[in-house]
């Protein structure tokens, strides 16, 4: 994580989920720079928009506007190589080695 205040990505169509995990990551670094989309469209307009980069993108791989694991080498791109964890909630093998080919750091 960049300097003192890190600073997080979220990409979760699921209201309840994105505002919990928000809450978490406050939790454990109060000082960090939270953003929070719920979709593929929100998240690349707030990569184009905001100044500093996210240190860490949470994306979910299933979202209303397309297939966040496809998605992905192009986000990191535009996220300056920011490391991405794919999160679902059906995760299994073949899941975890899509998102490894597409260069997620890891799989939630």
């Amino acid at each position: 994580m960049s300097g003192s205040s890190p600073t997080f990505l979220i990409i979760e169509d699921h209201a309840l989920f994105r505002v919990g995990l928000g809450m978490m990551l406050e939790q454990a670094w109060p000082e960090a720079d939270i953003q929070a989309v719920a979709s593929l469209a929100q998240a690349r307009e707030a990569l184009a928009e905001r100044g500093p980069q996210p240190d860490l993108v949470l994306l979910d791989i299933r979202l209303p506007d397309g297939d966040g694991l496809a998605a992905l080498p192009s986000l990191r791109d535009q996220a300056r190589g920011a490391p991405v964890l794919a999160m679902s909630a059906d995760v299994d093998a073949d899941v975890v080695r899509r998102a490894r080919d597409q260069g997620a750091a890891g799989c939630l």
